[in-house]
């Protein structure tokens, strides 16, 4: 198996772990919607330490950025 035979597996794989615009619309909002929900959650009602709001900045950060990727 040559190098760039690798390299296109690896790629495949890379692309298939990701949401593609072929999963359904309705799935992709509601697990934003509740990703989003909890993170809030735990970042605004302030019975969380520190670490719990610094994961639920990223938890927020990843769906935002998941949406308005390019």
């Amino acid at each position: 198996m040559n190098q760039t035979h690798r390299k296109q597996i690896a790629r495949k794989k890379a692309q298939s772990a990701v949401a593609t615009p072929d999963s359904p619309l309705w799935f992709r909002a509601t697990i934003s919607f509740i990703l989003l929900s909890v993170g809030l959650y735990i970042i605004l009602i302030g019975q969380y330490g520190a670490n719990e709001k610094q994961w639920a900045t990223g938890i927020v950060g990843s769906v935002f950025g998941f949406w308005f990727r390019r």
